[in-house]
Formats: C-alpha cells, sequence, structure tokens
C-alpha cells in the first residue's frame, strides 16, 4: 500500500509536469487558431447587425477584438477587406454569432407553469400565434427566463423575437460568402457567455463538426499521450523496483522447487514403501489363510479392499471358521456378512466373511 501511494503522488505530479510541457512544446508548433483549440478556448465571431451597418468582433471569451465595420447591401463585395477577414474569422470561429438592438426586436413577458422551463422553446412555439400575431415559422424567436416561482408553480420568462423576412437579406449575404449563422441573440442581453438566448430554431444551426472534431481529436490525443506516458513511467518505476527483488525472488523461488522435489521423491518413497508393505502383508495373509483353513473348506473369491478383507466360499463347517480365522495374525473383527446357506448338490455351507485387515492400500 505504501508503494502504490508513493507511485500514485509521483505519478500525479509528473503527469502535471508531463501536460504543462506538451502544451507549450505543442503551441510553438502550431497556428494561433489551432493552438486556442487545444489548449480549451473557444473561438467567437460577433457580428452585431444594425440595420445594415454589421460591426465584427472576432476572439475568445473576454478578449474580442474589432475586426471592422462594413454595410451589408447588394453593392458588397468579396474583395472587401473587412468581408475578407469576416470571412476568415468565420471558418476559424466555434461559434458566429449575431446580435440584435432592441430597436429591432419584439419582447413581451409571460408567465407560465413552472414545468414548461425544461422544453420551454416548444411550449412557446405552440402558443405563439396566441402571444404574438406571427406564427413560429415566420419568426426567429427565443425565451429567457427571469424568475421561478416554486411556491405558486409560476415561471416568468421573456418572449424576443423578430421577422424572419426582417433578417433574411442580411442572412443570405452573409451565407453567399459563406458565413453561416450559428447564434441570433438580442444585444442587450449578452451574459458572459456572449449571448443569454438564441432566437435561431435548432433545425438551422449549423455546426462546424470538423473543426470541433479536430479539436476533440486533439485533445483526446493529448490526454491519451499523457496516460501512456504516465504508464510508462509508472512501469520503470515499478521494473526498477522489481529488479531490486529479483534476486532473493530466485532464491526464493530456487528454494521452493528443491522443497517441492524433495516432497515429490518423499511422497514416491512413501507409496513404494506402502505398497511393499502391502504386497509383504496380503501375500503373508494369504499365505496365513492356506495353513489354517480346513481341508473341507475352499476360497471362491477374495477380495482386498480399503482394509477390509472378504472372503467368499464353501464349508463342511462354516460356523468353526470365524474361530480359525482369528487366531491368524492382523485378522480382526471376523463376521458373517451374510446367512450362511446350504449348497443342495454338495450339501456344503455357502458362506460370506468379512474381516478387518488394517494395511493401507487397495489390492
Amino acid at each position: 500500500m505504501e508503494l502504490k501511494g508513493v507511485l500514485d503522488s509521483k505519478g500525479t505530479q509528473s503527469l502535471k509536469q508531463f501536460w504543462h510541457w506538451w502544451k507549450g512544446e505543442l503551441s510553438d508548433c502550431l497556428s494561433p487558431a489551432l493552438r486556442d483549440r487545444l489548449l480549451g478556448s473557444r473561438r467567437y465571431l460577433v457580428l452585431e447587425l444594425a440595420g445594415e451597418q454589421l460591426s465584427a468582433r472576432f476572439g475568445g471569451r473576454g478578449r474580442l477584438e474589432a475586426a471592422g465595420i462594413c454595410t451589408l447591401n447588394a453593392d458588397l463585395s468579396a474583395d472587401d477587406p473587412v468581408m475578407k477577414r469576416i470571412v476568415g474569422y468565420a471558418r476559424d470561429a466555434d461559434e458566429v454569432i449575431v446580435l440584435l438592438p432592441d430597436s429591432e426586436l419584439l419582447s413581451k413577458s409571460l408567465t407560465l407553469p413552472l414545468a414548461t422551463e425544461s422544453n420551454l422553446y416548444q411550449v412557446v412555439g405552440y402558443e405563439l400565434d396566441r402571444y404574438t400575431p406571427f406564427l413560429p415559422q415566420q419568426v426567429y424567436y427565443g425565451c429567457c427566463v427571469q424568475s421561478r416561482d416554486a411556491e405558486n408553480n409560476r415561471l416568468k420568462v421573456t418572449l424576443h423575437l423578430i421577422a424572419r423576412d426582417q433578417l433574411a437579406p442580411a442572412l443570405a449575404l452573409l451565407s453567399k460568402f459563406g458565413v453561416n449563422v450559428d447564434v441570433i441573440a438580442p444585444a442587450a442581453i449578452s451574459s458572459d457567455h456572449l449571448y443569454a438566448v438564441n432566437l435561431l430554431p435548432p433545425e438551422l444551426r449549423p455546426r462546424k463538426q470538423a473543426t470541433s472534431a479536430w479539436r476533440w481529436i486533439l485533445g483526446a490525443a493529448a490526454i491519451l499521450l499523457a496516460v501512456v506516458w504516465l504508464f510508462h513511467s509508472q512501469q520503470r518505476q515499478l521494473e526498477a523496483l522489481q529488479s531490486q527483488v529479483d534476486i532473493p525472488k530466485e532464491q526464493a523461488e530456487e528454494a521452493r522447487r528443491v522443497k517441492s522435489e524433495i516432497r515429490l521423491l518423499t511422497d514416491s518413497h512413501t507409496f513404494l514403501v506402502n505398497r511393499k508393505v502391502t504386497a509383504n502383508s496380503v501375500l503373508q495373509t494369504v499365505d496365513a489363510l492356506t495353513r489354517v483353513l480346513p481341508d473341507h473348506t475352499w476360497i471362491s473369491r477374495m477380495e482386498w479392499r480399503d482394509g477390509v478383507l472378504r472372503l467368499q466360499g464353501e464349508s463342511a463347517e462354516a460356523s468353526a471358521l470365524i474361530e480359525v480365522l482369528e487366531a491368524v495374525e492382523n485378522i480382526s473383527s471376523v463376521r458373517f456378512a451374510s446367512q450362511v446357506t446350504k449348497n443342495p448338490r454338495n450339501q456344503k455351507e455357502r458362506f460370506v466373511i468379512l474381516a478387518e485387515l488394517p494395511v493401507g492400500g487397495d489390492s
């Protein structure tokens, strides 16, 4: 447990050091846009639209820098310097945000059941023609939660909307230049996240899948390399510690191997001795039986298993065999295993006798 704790502590410190080194090395060989993605910063192109006037800012949250101002009209050319910058920034941005002034938006306060918050966009869409003169397909709309009243089960929200026809020319012109909008939001309620509500319907929000995918791939690659490096570092530490115990471990393994061989030889020797003793004992018992059994007695079957001797045969006087067998050395507990019967052909008594012959092994 102590060794594991040391390794864990060292591994965590090593991982932090590696991560700082990895970010520094990687950032030196990447473009600024790719560097920001790898290091976890999202980049935004914020377009503030007021009539035909379009001002652009680009950068990360809290450090947006002005990119220029241009007029959106039919005379705008792709060669316009500001539009060129906007198009380039749009390719690098994680989100393209269009902010609208209050003067171009219709806002309305609504009171709804508290349970509608989890599905607010759809709920308001169902009743939009009741709250406003428009149908959902005629406007871009969204709701911003103002307060929650759990006691009365009420939710206060502000509905913001703008007619699609009003924004269509500007969005069409941006799209013509390859600028696809991800967010349409009221400029007056932008939050730390750059916007508090997105009026653009979910199905119309283009995602820069390739850009996002590359960012996650690079991040995952960095994490994977860190894990591999940490694993390799811990492996080397374990190998170093292992080498210190290799010699006593080999000696212990050799001792166990020798002990195992000794045990095997001892067991083999004991087995052979037991077999020899058993064989001698059984042979001696057979020899003794041939000497003590009367001539009118003959054995048709003799078995010895687990220390029990079983004799089966015929005798002129079977009852006398009990006393005869008990006189034999090593034999004890002599008894009939079943009732004595008579053979009608020779009038001899059939018997099955059991006796204890305590010698290990079977024969």
